[in-house]
């Protein structure tokens, strides 16, 4: 029994010394550039891209209101349809943001345009902590048909993976 208590104080010790290692410094996550996981249901069309490789594709900008931001925001990201390897047979994206809240929308339903997988949000990169590092976003202001609930729902943000399915 002694044998049996001194392990478990141990293990108590180790995983508590060990704690700060598995969560991590938030400041220093939220510095890292993370990657958005494309998972394809065809393997040779997944990919990571990362913060640099997203910004290297062509760039949109859109300027609108939010319901979860004051005033204007200028948000500047890709097209989806752009990062998407989107074949004819492909019927539905799931989108999980870093807090497993996920969303899944038909995939016609992606244009050449909207949405677009913001980046920056009023010239600076978006935080994890303001929601970032990923966000889709529509043209709010511009396109009354996104004020909607259901394209309210899909404005993910903190957006970690998307898994294109048929």
């Amino acid at each position: 029994m002694r044998a049996l208590k001194q392990c478990l104080s141990k293990l108590v010790l180790l995983l508590l010394a060990a704690f700060p290692l598995l969560a991590g410094d938030a400041q220093a996550q939220d510095q890292q550039p993370d990657a958005l996981q494309i998972t394809h249901v065809e393997p040779s069309l997944s990919r990571v891209l990362t913060f640099e490789a997203l910004q290297q594709l062509p760039f949109v900008e859109i300027a609108t209101t939010t319901p979860w931001t004051d005033g204007v925001q200028l948000f500047r990201g890709v097209p989806l349809a752009s990062i998407l390897d989107l074949k004819s047979e492909d019927r539905k994206l799931h989108m999980r943001a870093a807090n497993d809240y996920f969303i899944t929308m038909p995939a016609e339903e992606v244009s050449d345009d909207y949405p677009i997988i913001a980046y920056m949000r009023n010239g600076a990169p978006m935080s994890v902590r303001d929601k970032g590092r990923y966000w889709v976003v529509y043209p709010f202001d511009q396109e009354p048909r996104f004020n909607d609930e259901t394209h309210l729902s899909r404005s993910i943000w903190q957006l970690v993976e998307i898994s294109i399915m048929r």
